[in-house]
């Protein structure tokens, strides 16, 4: 199926603001995610991050997840919903970001990047959309469903055990909340509400 604009365009605004970075300091200082600055009023920080996304291989492995996984979402969902999904991981993960770094120390001058943390969230958002899809890991081995959505975060938390919540938090958050919106367990505490008998039935 023809991929609609809006996935088409967040790649094309990936690979311009990355690309950009790569050419000009000034530039990629400006966008990334810093708490410090975020903290002081520079609260375009918190969008122009997700955007931003070091190396040539990183870049299209991100673009290739937003290609699949973003426009399999957005056939099923529609823009709207699709567009309220990517905002609010965007949003929360940069607010949730800025907040992890405030007690660890030196951590809210850390520029962080969102590349790998929209992309995580698109792999948890699709797999449990789509549980009976698979995608081939290693070329052998088929994960599919909560093994891929799990398993992504399951990543996500061994890099934060080797390197430290500081350069992965937006990566951790962004699974999380992906997790939560999929999963969405406040709809079980919602009572479902009862249609009372008719007074005329028998």
């Amino acid at each position: 199926m023809r991929k609609q604009p809006v996935v088409l365009a967040l790649i094309a605004i990936t690979v311009g603001v990355s690309l950009i970075a790569a050419m000009s300091d000034p530039f990629a200082n400006a966008v990334a995610l810093v708490p410090h600055d975020v903290f002081r009023g520079e609260v375009w920080r918190l969008v122009t991050w997700a955007f931003l996304q070091w190396g040539p291989i990183g870049l299209l492995l991100v673009s290739i997840t937003l290609y699949k996984f973003g426009g399999d979402l957005l056939d099923a969902w529609g823009r709207r919903r699709f567009t309220r999904f990517v905002a609010m991981i965007v949003l929360v993960s940069g607010v949730g970001s800025c907040l992890l770094a405030l007690p660890i120390p030196n951590a809210e001058w850390y520029p962080l990047h969102g590349g790998y943390a929209i992309a995580d969230a698109l792999t948890i958002a699709w797999a449990l959309q789509f549980p009976d899809r698979c995608v081939i890991v290693f070329r052998m081995m088929p994960v599919a469903g909560n093994q891929l959505a799990y398993g992504t975060l399951a990543v996500t938390l061994m890099f934060v055990l080797y390197w430290g919540l500081t350069p992965f938090a937006p990566d951790l958050v962004a699974g999380l909340a992906a997790l939560a919106y999929m999963k969405r367990p406040w709809d079980r505490l919602t009572p479902t509400p009862v249609t009372p008998p008719s007074p005329w039935a028998n």
